[in-house]
């Protein structure tokens, strides 16, 4: 079976990646989820929530952290939400975690050239806005990468392939990364792993993610 990857970048000031957060405090990952990825991808594609998330879910993902950025956090406010008893209304302060000046290089692993093709496409001419986690958090350069789909080559291979942005002096430099593996392997469990219809429902699968490091030839 031939495989093939599709990379994308995603780099900002702010970017915030959870997957179990509720209420008033919202974390992120270290490194971006599967469902955040795709969701991103479908605003490219131009899917609504209600679209059969199918085609993604084969898709084999990787995190190459060529910056990992640092953990910071704020507070918003909002306003007349309803209390609990369903009598009268207050405001309400939540913390909101994020990753501030993160750089990262996603890859997307499958069979399907064709699908492949479509979102390398469509995230170089996205129909609805692009953000990173959350709607405020836009990208400081774009999610496409003009030369980002490599036929017949693996998501390992690729990473090692792809220069990283802005080397140091050294010929080498070695990279962490992490990638999607079977559960037995895994070294963290998420829950980010999509349903056909996750986006509608709210509800994912366990996804086991492995850590490793490569040497990069820059």
């Amino acid at each position: 079976m031939k495989l093939h990857t599709l990379l994308l970048r995603l780099t900002g000031p702010m970017q915030s990646w959870g997957s179990d957060s509720q209420f008033i405090i919202r974390e992120t990952h270290l490194d971006p989820t599967k469902s955040g990825v795709v969701g991103l991808c479908c605003a490219a594609l131009g899917w609504e929530r209600s679209l059969d998330l199918s085609p993604f879910i084969p898709l084999r993902m990787g995190v190459r952290i060529d910056k990992p950025g640092r953990i910071e956090k704020d507070f918003q406010t909002a306003e007349n939400v309803l209390k609990a008893t369903g009598i009268g209304k207050r405001n309400v302060i939540s913390e909101r975690f994020y990753l501030a000046d993160a750089n990262f290089l996603i890859g997307f692993e499958g069979n399907d050239i064709e699908f492949l093709s479509k979102v390398h496409n469509a995230l170089a001419h996205p129909k609805f806005n692009i953000y990173l986690g959350r709607k405020s958090y836009v990208p400081s350069e774009p999610v496409y990468i003009p030369d980002g789909l490599l036929e017949n080559m693996n998501l390992v291979d690729s990473f090692k392939k792809y220069p990283i942005k802005n080397p140091t002096q050294d010929s080498h430099r070695i990279i962490n990364c992490n990638l999607e593996v079977d559960l037995v392997e895994a070294d963290q469990i998420r829950y980010d792993q999509l349903m056909k219809n996750s986006f509608i429902t709210r509800k994912y699968e366990q996804r086991g993610i492995k850590y490793i490091q490569i040497d990069l030839n820059n």
